[in-house]
């Protein structure tokens, strides 16, 4: 089977409701572009899925900072969600798949870890759920 990828906006009640009335428990996959609480977090982690997150977090703005710290680095994955949620220093630019690095950065900040582990961390993730080939 494949993973599956859920991108929820604004919507984590029902998202939660709708897995719950199918029977759905278990699920490999991931939460795309992550933005609920740490209660939503919880609920996705427990069912099997991954954690996501875009340049978003690199804002000023970002109020869910609590979320990152939360979720464990080996179910944390890294996007940029390309063109667009371009990272904070390059606001005013396009978005490209290189400016990962920003997201990479701001969770190496959050989990105290060097961003190098991270990009290890993450990008182990990313070939054991999806089954590519190591690198």
């Amino acid at each position: 089977r494949l993973p599956v990828v859920i991108h929820n906006r604004s919507a984590h009640r029902e998202m939660q409701w709708f897995l719950q009335e199918e029977g759905i428990y278990q699920l490999d996959g991931v939460m795309h572009c992550f933005s609920g609480d740490i209660d939503d977090a919880r609920f996705y982690l427990e069912m099997g899925l991954h954690i996501s997150f875009t340049a978003n977090i690199t804002y000023p703005d970002f109020r869910r900072l609590d979320v990152v710290r939360y979720v464990p680095l080996e179910r944390l994955l890294l996007e940029t969600d390309s063109p667009y949620m371009t990272p904070y220093p390059l606001k005013k630019k396009r978005n490209e798949p290189a400016n990962v690095f920003y997201v990479a950065e701001k969770i190496a900040e959050l989990h105290s870890r060097p961003i190098e582990e991270i990009a290890e961390i993450t990008t182990a993730n990313a070939i054991r759920l999806f089954k590519l080939p190591s690198l």
